[in-house]
């Protein structure tokens, strides 16, 4: 197979080394939600709903990786891959809290790469690989973490109680009233507690 290309013009070596090692990292944390993911969807965890909000997560890091494989082939670059690491300690994302703060701090890595990696285009002078970092990826990144810090927000003022005995689904948290200590809205119909004053249980 021929290690030049014809279509290859003004993609500075940094760049296309910056964009494999972000590439790799893509699909590392792909691999990470996708373990995290099928945490939450063992027998004795049962917590549908950050199941199929770390899925989508996983899914959505491969679909990066993928379309910047796509990109390095477009201004022809050559895919350099490397061996995915292990996912860290179930330790680390053992409760919903846990693995919405481990998602934040991989989500702001991922980030961060990507501003070095534009950094590292700026400097090679290469505005099209700039458009593309900018138009693709970093609001995309930015909207992620904001998601991600409001259900650290709602997962905390919903305590680890009542709350998590029904986690079905994708839900958010949302204030009521003084009433209410805690109140859960769900994406699907099925019965829900909400825990009030003295003790007392609501069933919808």
């Amino acid at each position: 197979m021929s290690s030049t290309s014809a279509c290859r013009q003004n993609f500075h070596v940094d760049v296309e080394s910056a964009l494999n090692k972000q590439i790799n990292l893509e699909l590392y944390a792909s691999h990470v939600y996708l373990t995290i993911a099928s945490c939450f969807d063992q027998d004795d965890v049962a917590l549908k709903g950050f199941h199929k909000f770390f899925k989508k997560c996983s899914d959505e890091e491969r679909e990066h990786g993928e379309k910047m494989m796509k990109y390095l082939n477009m201004r022809g670059g050559r895919l350099v891959m490397k061996g995915i690491e292990d996912p860290p300690s179930q330790a680390n994302y053992s409760s919903p809290l846990l693995a919405l703060q481990f998602a934040l701090f991989l989500e702001k890595k991922v980030n961060q790469s990507l501003l070095d990696l534009h950094k590292t285009a700026t400097d090679c002078n290469d505005p099209q690989f700039c458009d593309f970092i900018e138009s693709e990826y970093l609001q995309e990144q930015v909207q992620a973490m904001k998601e991600i810090s409001d259900l650290i927000t709602n997962v905390n003022r919903v305590g680890e109680g009542l709350g998590f005995r029904g986690w079905r689904c994708y839900t958010w948290c949302i204030p009521f009233s003084t009433d209410f200590t805690r109140i859960l809205r769900w994406s699907i119909n099925e019965t829900v507690e909400i825990p009030i004053r003295r003790n007392k249980v609501f069933h919808f």
